[in-house]
């Protein structure tokens, strides 16, 4: 039996090493962190460098520097430079017409009327000519001579109707277009510009040249060539000239408020003109030791502007080396890290991808910040120290928040004080949300994160000797970006749980309620497992709070680690309660076939249930190899009748457990069914019990992919025995009722 054991062990160790998909995540790994390197080193790259030695306003210059040679700078606002700005955009702003399409309506209605008293006066045979011609003068504003009135009297009404027609259909094309008087038009050709021409007819806005705008006498011409093509008789022709002559005139009206509007825009977007300072060259820009001020950092940048123009190549390619040289050196430490010391990590591709996303983030919002006119102190690199302490581990987040407050003093100019300020935030937060169970825990930390934020802003500027109304501006910043660093984790971390099928204490606090559907359904289905999870949950829980691991972890772990047992809940002996054994009539193997696969079942439903990956390995991990003795024992008796007995047969094919929490639950499932099975329960009886089945899964090799040390084992012994022996108590046996004398 030994001698099997070992050649197991060997084979499950040889297969490991030889596993080609261990190989394939090692590599993946590698080019991940290689292309987050590539894309830090490309985030730090681009934009406008930051001054050399990072002087920002507020700093204290630490040598005298002077101008490289003479340049000009803005100095103030030229007051009359900027008002001829103004006019000038004003003007070049187009003036607004609008087509007047009430005045086309009018005069239309103006024919209408006209022909109508052509059609009273046809029937009426008592006046003449001339009393006709007076008769419509005094009804209409056309005013057409004697003659004309008697032929339009005297013609048929098709003809009439004719006229009406096409006088009409002319003047409603001809006064759609823009017409002015010929005045005006000379006007408008003095401007330099076209105009902005508005038909709320159509309900179109457009820009038309003066050339585009009619003079009243062309329109009047215009109308006169539709009218001979769509009118016969020269009577005709003329009587409908002479109409549109009376009633055609300007329809193109100045809106002046909306011109007024639209050059007072014009006039508000212009961007003040600055008067030229000249710096000679080798003038002192700052002095050492002296306070930088904000007109500082302008000569500053300049100066520097001058210096990579005038050695820009050799200046690009030196400073795009050593920032190159210093990344590949920071993410080359990096990945010595993750490989000695966080092994699962740097296996875990989710892990690589999640933490390299949060790093660019991070160094993204570094850049925007440093290039834009807010302080560097909201960068908020505290979000992400506690994301990857919530999400993965306190330690890589200290690792992470100190190579990230490196980045962050490179992109904005150098700076200690902000490596500094980044680092001291980061750390706080970390320590604040180790072992968080609650959101509101997140809160308090943000809040504590601007404290502390507000505490080394005060004494950076202290040591920069700036005065009390700054350091009061400064630190505000390092307070608002603790909530904002609050309220970002808040936010993204259940998606990020989503997104990466990660499980963290918060997410485990909703899977230990016990009115889950998979706990309610098995308090239905198995009882007795249902109750027996709840006390190796216990038991599991006490122990890692002994050794330092993850109690919830252990816990809800336990609560879901033999949800397998559903699917035949009656072939387990804690559910018969009584009734008959349903392994009996069953052969030893198909009995440890059925016991066996509730793992297999368990995945399934977990899958089903959609439970975390985290909780995956409980359900499949907590037996590892361990032998089905019961079975085993029971094939053996039947050996001469059956032939050999294999012991591989009667042994459970899945992983062995790899975290201390699974382990827990593993050692504490098989001491609680143990202790169940004592007859006259006794502390010492318990102790010994519990010692045996720790030797027993230590020997058989199913600890041995874990961490757990012998101290812990032993710890865990004292841990699962006290408790035992609290559950499994003797009582005192109360006499009968019955036999109580009257």
């Amino acid at each position: 039996m030994k001698n099997l054991r070992r050649d197991r062990m060997k084979r499950h160790k040889a297969l490991k090493s030889i596993d080609p998909r261990a190989a394939l995540r090692k590599t993946t790994s590698f080019l991940l962190i290689a292309v987050f390197g590539l894309t830090f080193v490309f985030i730090i790259l681009i934009g406008p460098r930051p001054y050399e030695g990072g002087l920002r306003e507020g700093d204290i210059a630490t040598k005298t520097i002077k101008a490289p040679r003479d340049f000009y700078v803005p100095a103030g606002i030229n007051q009359k430079a900027t008002r001829q700005k103004k006019e000038d955009a004003a003007a070049s702003v187009e003036d607004v017409y609008e087509i007047d399409n009430e005045k086309v309506k009018q005069v239309l209605l103006e024919v209408s009327l006209y022909f109508d008293e052509i059609f009273l006066l046809k029937k009426n045979n008592e006046l003449n000519e001339k009393r006709k011609a007076l008769s419509l003068r005094t009804k209409t504003s056309i005013n057409l001579k004697s003659s004309y009135v008697s032929y339009l009297t005297a013609l048929p009404e098709e003809e009439l109707n004719s006229i009406e027609q096409v006088t009409k259909g002319v003047l409603r094309e001809i006064m759609i277009k823009p017409i002015v008087m010929p005045g005006k038009k000379k006007e408008l050709e003095r401007k330099n510009h076209g105009i902005s021409i508005i038909d709320r007819s159509a309900n179109i806005e457009v820009s038309a040249g003066i050339d585009e705008v009619i003079a009243e006498a062309d329109a009047l011409k215009a109308a006169q060539g539709l009218i001979n093509d769509r009118l016969g008789g020269r009577d005709a022709r003329n009587i409908s000239s002479e109409i549109i002559k009376y009633l055609l005139s300007d329809n193109l009206v100045f809106n002046e408020e909306l011109t007024s509007k639209r050059k007072q825009e014009a006039r508000d977007k212009v961007v003040p003109a600055y008067e030229q300072t000249l710096i000679k060259k080798n003038s002192i820009i700052v002095a050492k030791s002296q306070l930088v001020t904000g007109q500082h950092t302008l000569y500053l940048r300049k100066a520097q502007e001058i210096q990579n123009e005038e050695n820009n190549k050799i200046s690009k390619i030196y400073y795009y080396y050593s920032i190159s040289i210093f990344v590949s050196i920071l993410f080359l430490l990096f990945l010595l890290y993750l490989r000695l010391y966080e092994p699962a990590v740097f296996s875990n591709t989710r892990y690589l991808v999640l933490i390299g996303l949060l790093s660019f983030l991070i160094v993204l919002a570094s850049k925007v910040i440093s290039l834009s006119a807010l302080s560097v102190y909201l960068i908020p690199l505290a979000s992400v120290s506690i994301l990857i302490a919530i999400l993965i581990n306190g330690r890589l987040a200290i690792v992470m928040t100190l190579f990230l407050s490196i980045f962050v003093g490179i992109i904005t100019g150098e700076q200690l004080s902000t490596f500094i300020y980044s680092l001291s935030s980061g750390l706080i937060g970390i320590y604040l949300v180790q072992n968080v169970r609650r959101r509101a825990q997140v809160l308090k930390a943000g809040v504590f994160v601007g404290l502390i934020s507000c505490l080394t802003i005060i004494n950076i500027d202290l040591m920069h000797g700036l005065g009390g109304k700054t350091i009061l501006h400064e630190s505000l910043w390092g307070l608002i970006n603790g909530l904002v660093c609050a309220f970002i984790v808040m936010g993204i971390l259940p998606v990020l749980e989503y997104l990466f099928k990660i499980t963290t204490n918060i997410s485990l606090l909703e899977l230990s309620d016990l009115n889950h559907p998979l706990l309610k359904e098995m308090v239905i289905k198995a009882p007795g497992t249902y109750h027996h999870s709840l006390i190796v949950g216990n038991l599991a829980e006490s122990a890692a709070d002994s050794i330092g691991a993850n109690s919830l972890l252990a816990r809800v772990g336990a609560y879901y680690h033999d949800i397998g047992k559903l699917s035949k809940p009656e072939y387990f002996s804690e559910n018969q309660m009584g009734f008959d054994d349903k392994h009996a009539e069953l052969a030893p193997k198909m009995s440890s076939l059925i016991i066996t696969s509730h793992i297999k079942d368990g995945v399934e439903l977990a899958r089903k249930y959609k439970l975390s990956s985290t909780i995956l390995d409980f359900i499949r991990q907590h037996h590892g190899t361990s032998l089905t003795f019961y079975f085993y024992q029971r094939a053996l008796e039947r050996e001469k009748k059956d032939g050999e007995v294999k012991e591989e047969d009667f042994r459970y094919n899945a992983p062995l457990p790899q975290t201390k929490e699974v382990a827990l639950v593993l050692l504490a499932d098989s001491v609680e069914a143990a202790t169940r099975a004592i007859a006259s329960p006794t502390h010492k009886k318990i102790k010994k019990t519990v010692q045996k089945i720790i030797n027993n899964k230590f020997i058989d090799g199913q600890l041995d992919e874990c961490d757990l040390t012998l101290k812990d084992l032993h710890k865990i012994s004292t841990s699962f025995s006290r408790l035992l022996a609290g559950i499994y108590h003797s009582r005192v046996e109360y006499p009968d009722p019955d036999n109580e004398a009257d």
